[in-house]
C-alpha cells in the first residue's frame, strides 16, 4: 500500500530545502555545468550489463526536466508502465537473471513519479514485481529531482526531497542484483541491449548508490554534484562533457556510458530548488482567501516577476488605477466606504507597464473608500525577462522599487482600510466573495508580505535570496519552491497557504535573484536641451534622459536672457524628457535649464536654451481642402434659444455640402454650426447653422425646433439674396434669432427677414463646429474652402447697429452675452482659445493653415446712381437746373462729390461741388461751353473711406440759347385742372415725333401723359389732370430725330395746384362723338354724385357715386347710358359735391 507523510513532516522538508536552496543559490559548479536533451523516440545512454550496478539495496536519483510525452514500456507483469530516467532493466523473462534489477521513471498516464524493481533469485518470490507510484503529476519544462531508495524491506519514492509516497516489502525480497539486463538513462533495455520506452527531455547528475539514503541525505546532495568519493556511491554521471558521444562515471573505475543516436547536451540542472508559478494570463491565481493577518495599516509588498505578455486589466476603483493588473493584492474595485474596500494593490498599468500600486482608506481617514494609487516611471515590458517590484507604505508615504531602485514616492497621510475582508492573491485580484478580475501573464516568484514599511537598503539586502523561514515583521512568505501540486505555502510560520487556481496556473522555473546593487551615485547629465514655441503662450522644453538612476527632474527658468539669473519652475518624475511651459506673455523671450537629481545628489546642467514667443498678430485659419475644421465637442455652453451667430469669412473656393435636415438647407456649406442633419430627435437636433447655399451662393441659416414647440424637429431655414462667390474677398455674416424672428445681415446689411416664432433645440448634444457640421458623435460633413475669423456666439439676437459696431474691431470676451469669441490668432499649436472667461475652447483638425486675418470695419463702399442727368438730356447755359442721384451705405453715407465731364468719359472731370451732404439733390446753373457729351459723376463716400461711384448712363447735351436751339419754349403752369405744360419747337420739321412725359422724381421714372395735345400755331400745350392735389412732379420733352436719335428735353418740375373749393370742370371735348371726361375738385374728402342728365331731367348715365379724397378728380364716360349710346343732342352733366350742385352743359353730336 501507498504511504504519505503527515503535514508537519513535508512542512519540514519544505523547511529545509528552502536552506539547502539559498545555499546553492550562492554555490558554483567545478566544471561547465551541462546534461543532456533527448528527443522520446530514439536517443538514450546505454552502459551495458554493468554488473558493478548490481545492488540489492539502493538509492537511484537524477534531475531531469521532461519537454515532451516520450514513449513508454513496461517493466513486467504486475510491475509499472512507464517513461524510463534510469534504469537496470525491463520487462523480459521472469525468474531469473533476465529480472530487472531498479527502474526509476514517469508514469505515462498521468505523469507521477514511479519505480519498480524484480525480485531476485532466492528471495520469497522471484520475478515478482514490487512497483510504487507517487502522487504529485509533474509539469513540462521543470526541473525537478527525483529519487527512490530500498533498504531491504521498504520502498520510498522521493520528488525535490519531499516523500511522495513508501511501500513496505517486507524481509526476503531483495531485487535481482545478478541481473544481465542493461543499464541506461532515457530508455529501458533487456539483457540484450534493447532498448523500449524513450523519455523527451534533459538530464543532469543520474546517480546510484548501494545504500538506501535517508531524506536529509538526499535533500542534502540534491543541491550540489557529487565528487564520486561518497560512500556507498557506485555510479555517478555529471554529464558535464558538453561534447562527444561518452558520459564519464565520477567514481573511480565506475562504468562509463555511451550516448546512442546523439542526444544533444544542454545546460543542466540548476541543483537548487528554485521555482515559481506561470500564469497564462486568462484565469489562472493563487487564493488566500480572506486571510485576516495580510490586513495591514502599514505594509512591505515585494515579487518576483517576469512579465510575459499583455495580461488582463481590472480597476482597483474610482479614482484609483482603471487598467491595472495585478500582481500581488489584497481587493479591488467593489464598494467604497466599508470593509469591502482594498487593503494593498501592486501591479502593472495596462497603458504604458509601468509599476502601481494603490490602496482604499480606511474608516478613521478623512474620505473612507478614496482611492491612493501611486505609479513609476519605467515601462517594464513582454520579454523583458525577470524583475523584482517592491511597494511600502509607512502610515504617510507610499514609495515604490523597481529592480532595488525608487521609482517614486507620494505622500498620503491617511490610513488602509486594514479591516478590508477583500480576498488576497497572487496574479490577478479578488473581491469579498473570491471573484477574480484582472490577470497577469508571466512567472511570479518569492512573493513576500511584510507588517513595515521597509527601507531601500533592507530590500536591496534581501532581494536577492529566498528567504528560509520567519523573520521579524515577515507576515507572509512564498517561495513557490513546491514545483508541483496546487498548494503554495508561507514558510514565514502562521497558516498563510495559498490555493493555485485556474487552469491558466502552473510551476515553472523560479526568479535568477541576480539583481547589482552599486553605490549611490548622481544621475547623469542630461542631454539635447531644446526650446521650442508649441502655441502662442506655451514653450515646449525638451531634452534626452541619459540617467537610469534618477528620482525627479529639475527645470529652471530666465526672464532676463541665457546668463540668468534663473529660478525654479518645476520638478518632473524620473524619465520625464519634456516640459509644456504654458501662460507665457507674447512676444517674449524665456531661457530654461534642466538637471536630474537623486538621493546622491545632482546632474550638471543641460542648457541653457531660449526660445521667443509668437508676438500677437491679427491672423486667421484657412480651411483650404477637405478634412481641415475645427471643433468644440457637444460644448453645451453653446446651446442658445435665442442667438447671434457672426463670423468674418473670406471664400476661395466651391467647398462640400451638407444638409441640416428634411426642409432645411439641403446645400449647405457650413461656416459656423452646432449641429446638422442628423435624427428629427430634439436631443440630436440641429441648434444653430449659419454658412452658405452652395446652389445660388447666398447666406443661409436653419434651426430645428425644440422639444416644447408645436413641431419638435422641424426645420427653419432663412436664405439671403446675395450671391458670394469664390472670390477671395473678406465678407462679414451674420444671423440673429430672437424666439421669433430670423435676421441675416451680409457686411452688416440686411439680407432677409423671416418669422418663425419657434424656439430652437438648444437641449441638443450635436458638436459645435468652423468650417464643418459635426453630429451629436462628431461625424463631420460638408467644408468651408476657405479663411474664417473671429467667430462669435452670443446668447442674444443683437441688432444692426450692435452688428455693424462689433465689426469694427476684435471683440474682447468680455462683453455682455457673449457666449463665445474665438480671434483664432493664435500662431501655433492645435487649439482655438475661446476669449470668453471659461469658455469652450476649439480642437484643430486637419491642420488648418495659418493666414493674415479679416479687416475688420466697413468692407463695402457705399451705392451710388446718378438720377438726373442721365442720358439725352438738354441743359440750357444759365438755367438753373438740378441734379439728382441716390447713395446709400449700411454704415452710412458721409458726403458726396459731383464731376461735370465736358468730354465723355474720358474726362478731364470739373468738380462741381465737393463734401456735400447726401441729400440726393443739389441745385445747379449750367455753365459753358456748351457740349453734347456731357456726363455727370457721382462719388460717394463712408466713414471707413470707402467711396463708390457712377457715371451718367449716357452723354447729355449743355447748350446756349444765345444761339440757335431746337427748343424755343418749355414750361409749366398748374391750375385747377391739373398742370398745363406748354413747349414750341424751333424747327418741328427736325423731329419724326414728340411726346410729353411725367415723373414722380427728377430722374423718373418717366411714363407718357396720355392727355391730348392740343397745337395753336407754333405753340403746343397739354392739360395733365392725372395729377394729386399739392403734389411735385417733373416733366420732359422725349422725341425721335429724323436720324432715329432718340433725345429729351427737361426735365423742369411744377407742383399740382392745391384744390381750396368744390368746382366741376367743363367736359372735354366738348362736343364729342362719343366719350369725354369729366374732371371736379374736392377741397376736403367729401360724397360726390355725378350724373348726366336729359333736357327733361331724366338721369340717363351715372358717373360717380361715393367718397372721394381731397383733390381733383376725373370721370370717364364713353358716351352711353343704360339703355346704350346716347343719341345726338343736349345734355347736362350735374354734379353733388359735399352738399353743394354744379351743372356744366355737353353737346353729343352723332
Amino acid at each position: 500500500m501507498n504511504h504519505r507523510f503527515s503535514d508537519p513532516l513535508r512542512t519540514a522538508g519544505r523547511a529545509l530545502l528552502a536552506a539547502l536552496a539559498v545555499a546553492a543559490l550562492t554555490a558554483a559548479a567545478a566544471t561547465a555545468q551541462t546534461g543532456l536533451q533527448m528527443n522520446g523516440t530514439s536517443q538514450h545512454v546505454t552502459f551495458g550489463a554493468a554488473p558493478s550496478l548490481g545492488v540489492s539495496t539502493f538509492t537511484v536519483e537524477c534531475w531531469f526536466k521532461r519537454t515532451g510525452a516520450g514513449a513508454t514500456a513496461s517493466t513486467g507483469t504486475g510491475g509499472v508502465t512507464a517513461v524510463p530516467l534510469v534504469t537496470k532493466g525491463r520487462g523480459e523473462a521472469d525468474g531469473s537473471t533476465l529480472d530487472m534489477n531498479f527502474f526509476l521513471g514517469l508514469r505515462g498516464t498521468d505523469s507521477v513519479l514511479v519505480a519498480d524493481y524484480e525480485e531476485g533469485t532466492g528471495q520469497t518470490s522471484p520475478g515478482l514485481n514490487h512497483p510504487i507510484a507517487g502522487v504529485t503529476p509533474v509539469r513540462s519544462h521543470v526541473w525537478y529531482h527525483a529519487a527512490v531508495t530500498f533498504d531491504g524491506t521498504t520502498l520510498r519514492l522521493y520528488l525535490n526531497g519531499n516523500l511522495e509516497s513508501s511501500v513496505v516489502v517486507g524481509a526476503g525480497r531483495l531485487p535481482q542484483s545478478a541481473s544481465l539486463q542493461h543499464a541506461a538513462l532515457g530508455t529501458a533495455m533487456t539483457s540484450t541491449g534493447v532498448a523500449a520506452g524513450f523519455f523527451a527531455g534533459a538530464l543532469d547528475e543520474p546517480r546510484v548508490w548501494n545504500v538506501a539514503r535517508t531524506q536529509a541525505e538526499i535533500q542534502a546532495g540534491l543541491a550540489a554534484e557529487a565528487t564520486g568519493a561518497e560512500p556507498g556511491l557506485v555510479g555517478a554521471w555529471l554529464l558535464n562533457e558538453g561534447a562527444g558521444a561518452t558520459a564519464g562515471n565520477a567514481v573511480a573505475g565506475g562504468v562509463t556510458g555511451t550516448l546512442v543516436n546523439a542526444p544533444s547536451w544542454v545546460a543542466g540542472a540548476p541543483y537548487a530548488l528554485n521555482y515559481g508559478t506561470f500564469y497564462a494570463g486568462t484565469n489562472g491565481y493563487v487564493t488566500f482567501g480572506n486571510n485576516a493577518a495580510l490586513g495591514l495599516s502599514t505594509f512591505t509588498i515585494e515579487t518576483w516577476f517576469r512579465r510575459d505578455g499583455a495580461g488582463i486589466q481590472t480597476s482597483t476603483g474610482a479614482g484609483g488605477i482603471t487598467d491595472a493588473i495585478p500582481l500581488m493584492a489584497k481587493g479591488r474595485a467593489e464598494s467604497d466606504g466599508s470593509t469591502l474596500d482594498m487593503n494593498w494593490f501592486l501591479g502593472l498599468r495596462g497603458s504604458d507597464g509601468v509599476l502601481v500600486a494603490d490602496f482604499e482608506e480606511g474608516a478613521g481617514g478623512a474620505s473612507p473608500g478614496l482611492n491612493h494609487p501611486i505609479a513609476g516611471v519605467t515601462p517594464v515590458l513582454a520579454g523583458s525577462g525577470w524583475h523584482h517590484a517592491a511597494a511600502t507604505y509607512d502610515g504617510t508615504t507610499w514609495a515604490l522599487y523597481l529592480d532595488g531602485q525608487l521609482e517614486a514616492t507620494l505622500a498620503v497621510g491617511q490610513p488602509p482600510q486594514s479591516a478590508s475582508v477583500q480576498h488576497a492573491s497572487l496574479a490577478s485580484a479578488l473581491n469579498s466573495t473570491g471573484v477574480a478580475a484582472g490577470f497577469f501573464h508571466g512567472a511570479l516568484d518569492e512573493a513576500r508580505v511584510w507588517s513595515t514599511a521597509r527601507t531601500l537598503a533592507e530590500i536591496q539586502a534581501d532581494a536577492n535570496q529566498q528567504l528560509a523561514g520567519p523573520v521579524p515583521g515577515l507576515v507572509a512568505r512564498w517561495g513557490m519552491n513546491e514545483a508541483a501540486g496546487t498548494v503554495v505555502a508561507s514558510t514565514a510560520g502562521g497558516s498563510v497557504n495559498g490555493t493555485l487556481t485556474g487552469t491558466g496556473a502552473n510551476w515553472t522555473a523560479g526568479a535568477p535573484f541576480n539583481l547589482a546593487f552599486g553605490p549611490p551615485a548622481p544621475p547623469a547629465d542630461p542631454t539635447l536641451l531644446a526650446a521650442t514655441p508649441s502655441a502662442d503662450d506655451t514653450i515646449l522644453v525638451t531634452w534626452a534622459d541619459q540617467a537610469t538612476n534618477e528620482t525627479s527632474y529639475v527645470i529652471e527658468r530666465s526672464t532676463a536672457g541665457p546668463a540668468g539669473p534663473f529660478t525654479p519652475l518645476a520638478t518632473l518624475p524620473a524619465n520625464t524628457t519634456a516640459y509644456a511651459d504654458g501662460g507665457l506673455a507674447p512676444a517674449a523671450e524665456y531661457c530654461y535649464r534642466v538637471r536630474a537629481e537623486n538621493g546622491a545628489g545632482a546632474s550638471g546642467w543641460a542648457g541653457p536654451a531660449c526660445a521667443t514667443t509668437p508676438a500677437p498678430a491679427n491672423r486667421a485659419l484657412d480651411f483650404a481642402g477637405a478634412g481641415r475644421y475645427v471643433t468644440f465637442g457637444a460644448a453645451p455652453s453653446l446651446n442658445a434659444a435665442t442667438f447671434t451667430i457672426e463670423c468674418w469669412f473670406r471664400r476661395d473656393g466651391a467647398g462640400a455640402t451638407t444638409t441640416t435636415g428634411t426642409g432645411g438647407v439641403t446645400d449647405a456649406i457650413p461656416l459656423v454650426s452646432k449641429g446638422r442633419g442628423e435624427a428629427e430627435n430634439p436631443s440630436v437636433d440641429l441648434n444653430w447653422f449659419l454658412g452658405l447655399s452652395a446652389a445660388s451662393g447666398v447666406l443661409a441659416a436653419d434651426f430645428e425646433e425644440g422639444a416644447g414647440g408645436a413641431n419638435p424637429s422641424l426645420n427653419h431655414p432663412v436664405f439671403g439674396t446675395t450671391p458670394i462667390p469664390a472670390d477671395g474677398r473678406w465678407r462679414h455674416a451674420a444671423a440673429t434669432y430672437d424666439g421669433n424672428e430670423w435676421v441675416l445681415y451680409l457686411d452688416g446689411c440686411e439680407e432677409a427677414r423671416l418669422v418663425v416664432g419657434r424656439l430652437p433645440a438648444s437641449a441638443t448634444t450635436q458638436h459645435a463646429s468652423i468650417a464643418t457640421a459635426l453630429t451629436s458623435t462628431g461625424a463631420a460633413a460638408g467644408s468651408f474652402d476657405g479663411a474664417v475669423d473671429e467667430v462669435r456666439v452670443w446668447s442674444v439676437a443683437r441688432s444692426a447697429a450692435d452688428i455693424r459696431a462689433g465689426m469694427l474691431a476684435a471683440a474682447t470676451g468680455a462683453e455682455p452675452g457673449l457666449l463665445g469669441r474665438w480671434g483664432l490668432d493664435e500662431a501655433l499649436g492645435s487649439v482655438a482659445k475661446n476669449s470668453v472667461a471659461g469658455g469652450v475652447n476649439g480642437a484643430l483638425v486637419g491642420a488648418p493653415a495659418r493666414d493674415a486675418g479679416a479687416p475688420f470695419g466697413d468692407p463695402e463702399a457705399p451705392a451710388a446712381a446718378v438720377l438726373s442727368p442721365n442720358g439725352g438730356e438738354h441743359l440750357v447755359i444759365g438755367q438753373p437746373t438740378t441734379l439728382t442721384w441716390s447713395a446709400s451705405d449700411c454704415f452710412g453715407v458721409t458726403s458726396v462729390d459731383l464731376e461735370l465731364s465736358r468730354a465723355g468719359p474720358g474726362g478731364p472731370w470739373e468738380p462741381l461741388a465737393a463734401g456735400v451732404p447726401n441729400t440726393g439733390s443739389f441745385a445747379w446753373t449750367p455753365t459753358g461751353p456748351a457740349t453734347t457729351t456731357a456726363l455727370l459723376r457721382v462719388t460717394a463716400r463712408d466713414a471707413a473711406g470707402n467711396a463708390g461711384a457712377d457715371l451718367s448712363d449716357a452723354t447729355w447735351e449743355i447748350f446756349d440759347l444765345s444761339t440757335p436751339t431746337l427748343v424755343a419754349l418749355f414750361s409749366l403752369e398748374p391750375g385747377p385742372e391739373g398742370i398745363t405744360v406748354r413747349w414750341q419747337l424751333t424747327d418741328a420739321s427736325a423731329f419724326a415725333s414728340v411726346w410729353l412725359e411725367r415723373g414722380t422724381g427728377p430722374a423718373g421714372p418717366w411714363s407718357a401723359v396720355g392727355a391730348p395735345v392740343r397745337t395753336e400755331g407754333v405753340l403746343s400745350s397739354v392739360l395733365d389732370r392725372e395729377v394729386e392735389n399739392g403734389r411735385t412732379y417733373w416733366y420732359r420733352l422725349a422725341a425721335i430725330a429724323r436720324d432715329g436719335r432718340v433725345t429729351a428735353f427737361g426735365p423742369i418740375a411744377g407742383t399740382a395746384a392745391t384744390v381750396t373749393e368744390f368746382a366741376l370742370g367743363a367736359p372735354a371735348p366738348n362736343p364729342t362723338g362719343g366719350p369725354a371726361s369729366v374732371t371736379f375738385a374736392l377741397p376736403r374728402e367729401a360724397r360726390a354724385v355725378v350724373r348726366v342728365l336729359d333736357v327733361q331731367g331724366r338721369v340717363r348715365a351715372t358717373l360717380a357715386d361715393g367718397t372721394f379724397r381731397a383733390g381733383l378728380h376725373r370721370l370717364a364716360w364713353n358716351g352711353e347710358g343704360a339703355e346704350g349710346p346716347l343719341p345726338s343732342g343736349i345734355y347736362f352733366v350735374r354734379a353733388d359735391l359735399g352738399g353743394r350742385a354744379f351743372t356744366k352743359r355737353i353737346v353729343v353730336g352723332r
